[in-house]
């Protein structure tokens, strides 16, 4: 069944004037299409003897530049919603929402 985009999304009105961009979260319906909990995505890796679950995520390099680098979701934080990632280069940490953009 179509719906409109107003009856499925709700925006506060200042933010939506502001924003140059939607979240992606918006769009997300993980209670209709996600198939595991955020707990067994992170066990997908360290069942195979891995820190986590290989990801990619963007990186900040020191000259400015953005890669999408390889990393391991380790952790789940369901207060914050986010996984904690580890850059599998560098080490370096960083907590992200599901959609990582």
């Amino acid at each position: 069944m179509w719906q409109s985009a107003a009856s499925v999304v709700s925006l506060d009105p200042k933010a939506a004037k502001t924003s140059k961009f939607l979240p992606l979260e918006i769009f997300d319906d993980e209670e209709r299409f996600e198939t595991r909990s955020p707990e067994e995505w992170i066990a997908l890796g360290q069942n195979k003897g891995l820190p986590g679950t290989p990801c990619v995520s963007r990186f900040h390099l020191v000259n400015g530049d953005i890669v999408w680098s390889p990393a391991y979701a380790v952790s789940y934080h369901p207060d914050e919603m986010t996984y904690k990632i580890v850059w599998q280069e560098s080490g370096k940490t960083k907590f992200v929402k599901r959609y990582n953009t």
